[in-house]
């Protein structure tokens, strides 16, 4: 049987991510505790070993960071859609 692991992730735009951390990181810092954290889950995904990996992003894919984060972990890259 073929495993599949999907990670769900948003773009790290400075503001929208880790929100509750902006009134000691500021909205900046917020954000890049949000891309370390998603590169340490999609590593540990990819260490894994499942059969299909997929970074299921909102609100879509053509956020730079996140399709070099894909690329170098070997995962599909979707859009979350609803």
């Amino acid at each position: 049987m073929a495993t599949r692991v999907m990670v769900f992730a948003k773009a790290p735009v400075s503001g929208r991510v880790k929100t509750r951390l902006r009134g000691v990181y500021g909205a900046a810092g917020a954000a890049r505790i949000y891309r370390g954290l998603l590169a340490r889950t999609l590593a540990t995904a990819a260490a894994a070993g499942a059969d299909t990996l997929e970074l299921w992003a909102a609100p879509g894919t053509s956020h730079p960071w996140l399709r070099r984060l894909a690329r170098h972990h070997g995962a599909r890259l979707r859009a979350q859609h609803g």
